[in-house]
């Protein structure tokens, strides 16, 4: 408990910039800044097929 008291304490994280490398992306799409402020996106739901 005393440690997720000092990270919830703690300065916001940095905003991270994308690295300078042609053609590198994430699902075919260019990766962007990306900062602890941004909203967090759903995640995806896992699709679990039926065995009956």
């Amino acid at each position: 408990m005393e440690l997720r008291e000092e990270i919830k304490n703690e300065k916001p994280w940095p905003t991270i910039e994308p690295v300078n490398i042609r053609d590198f992306l994430l699902d075919g799409e260019a990766i962007t800044t990306v900062s602890a402020t941004d909203k967090q996106q759903a995640q995806p739901e896992l699709l679990v097929s039926d065995p009956g």
